[in-house]
Protein backbone atom coordinates (compact mmCIF):
# COMPACT_ATOMS: atom_id res chain seq x y z
CA UNK A 1 0.00 0.00 0.00
CA UNK A 2 1.03 3.60 -0.55
CA UNK A 3 2.21 6.00 1.85
CA UNK A 4 -0.77 7.33 4.17
CA UNK A 5 -1.85 10.56 3.60
CA UNK A 6 -5.19 10.11 6.38
CA UNK A 7 -6.20 7.11 8.71
CA UNK A 8 -9.61 7.41 10.60
CA UNK A 9 -11.63 4.58 12.21
CA UNK A 10 -15.11 5.30 13.45
CA UNK A 11 -15.79 1.67 14.57
CA UNK A 12 -13.03 -0.72 15.81
CA UNK A 13 -14.51 -2.38 12.23
CA UNK A 14 -14.87 -0.13 9.72
CA UNK A 15 -12.22 2.33 8.69
CA UNK A 16 -10.83 4.56 6.24
CA UNK A 17 -7.72 5.75 4.56
CA UNK A 18 -6.13 8.25 1.95
CA UNK A 19 -2.85 7.90 0.30
CA UNK A 20 -0.82 10.14 -0.89
CA UNK A 21 -1.66 8.79 -4.13
CA UNK A 22 -4.89 10.33 -3.94
CA UNK A 23 -6.98 7.11 -3.42
CA UNK A 24 -9.36 5.94 -0.38
CA UNK A 25 -9.43 3.12 1.07
CA UNK A 26 -12.19 1.44 3.22
CA UNK A 27 -12.01 -1.59 5.44
CA UNK A 28 -14.67 -3.41 7.54
CA UNK A 29 -13.08 -6.19 9.24
CA UNK A 30 -10.12 -4.06 11.28
CA UNK A 31 -8.06 -3.43 8.70
CA UNK A 32 -7.41 -6.89 7.15
CA UNK A 33 -8.46 -6.01 3.86
CA UNK A 34 -8.90 -2.84 2.42
CA UNK A 35 -10.88 -1.90 -0.47
CA UNK A 36 -10.03 1.00 -3.22
CA UNK A 37 -13.75 3.50 -3.13
CA UNK A 38 -12.32 6.13 -4.67
CA UNK A 39 -9.24 6.64 -7.40
CA UNK A 40 -9.61 10.58 -7.33
CA UNK A 41 -8.99 11.39 -3.38
CA UNK A 42 -6.34 13.65 -2.22
CA UNK A 43 -7.69 14.58 1.19
CA UNK A 44 -4.45 17.03 1.96
CA UNK A 45 -4.92 14.62 5.08
CA UNK A 46 -8.20 16.33 6.02
CA UNK A 47 -10.52 13.92 6.18
CA UNK A 48 -13.15 13.05 8.64
CA UNK A 49 -16.24 10.61 8.57
CA UNK A 50 -19.16 11.06 11.29
CA UNK A 51 -20.87 8.21 10.10
CA UNK A 52 -20.19 4.78 8.07
CA UNK A 53 -21.85 6.81 5.50
CA UNK A 54 -21.30 10.52 5.59
CA UNK A 55 -17.91 11.87 5.40
CA UNK A 56 -15.87 15.31 4.36
CA UNK A 57 -12.94 15.67 2.98
CA UNK A 58 -10.57 18.99 1.32
CA UNK A 59 -7.68 19.45 -0.54
CA UNK A 60 -6.75 22.24 1.70
CA UNK A 61 -9.22 24.68 -0.85
CA UNK A 62 -12.72 22.74 -1.35
CA UNK A 63 -14.33 20.94 0.94
CA UNK A 64 -16.57 17.36 -0.50
CA UNK A 65 -19.18 15.65 0.67
CA UNK A 66 -20.03 12.11 0.81
CA UNK A 67 -23.64 10.70 1.62
CA UNK A 68 -22.54 6.60 0.07
CA UNK A 69 -19.69 6.46 2.34
CA UNK A 70 -17.21 7.56 0.00
CA UNK A 71 -18.15 6.03 -3.34
CA UNK A 72 -19.29 9.45 -4.97
CA UNK A 73 -18.08 12.95 -3.54
CA UNK A 74 -20.01 16.30 -4.34
CA UNK A 75 -18.76 19.86 -3.44
CA UNK A 76 -19.62 21.11 -0.41
CA UNK A 77 -20.22 25.17 0.57
CA UNK A 78 -19.12 25.85 3.89
CA UNK A 79 -19.69 29.52 4.85
CA UNK A 80 -18.25 31.52 1.57
CA UNK A 81 -14.97 30.67 2.31
CA UNK A 82 -13.60 28.96 -1.21
CA UNK A 83 -10.07 29.55 -1.51
CA UNK A 84 -9.32 29.93 2.16
CA UNK A 85 -6.73 27.57 2.19
CA UNK A 86 -8.04 25.12 4.98
CA UNK A 87 -5.02 24.33 7.45
CA UNK A 88 -6.86 21.86 9.79
CA UNK A 89 -10.37 20.70 10.74
CA UNK A 90 -12.06 18.99 13.62
CA UNK A 91 -15.60 17.22 14.07
CA UNK A 92 -18.07 16.89 16.99
CA UNK A 93 -20.27 13.95 17.02
CA UNK A 94 -22.97 15.81 15.81
CA UNK A 95 -21.22 16.31 13.03
CA UNK A 96 -20.72 20.41 13.48
CA UNK A 97 -17.46 20.97 12.33
CA UNK A 98 -14.90 24.09 12.90
CA UNK A 99 -11.77 25.18 10.56
CA UNK A 100 -8.54 26.74 11.04
CA UNK A 101 -7.52 28.68 7.65
CA UNK A 102 -4.46 30.08 6.50
CA UNK A 103 -5.80 33.61 6.83
CA UNK A 104 -6.41 33.06 10.55
CA UNK A 105 -10.01 32.52 10.20
CA UNK A 106 -11.83 29.99 12.31
CA UNK A 107 -14.59 28.77 10.34
CA UNK A 108 -17.63 26.96 12.54
CA UNK A 109 -20.27 25.09 10.43
CA UNK A 110 -21.88 21.96 9.59
CA UNK A 111 -20.24 21.49 6.62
Amino acid sequence: MPYLNALQFITDQIGYIATYDSKLYKTVDGGNSWLLLHNNHYSNGLQHFISEKIGYYSDGITVYVTNDGGKTWTVDNYNNTQGSDILYWTFLETGQGYALTRDHRIIKNNF
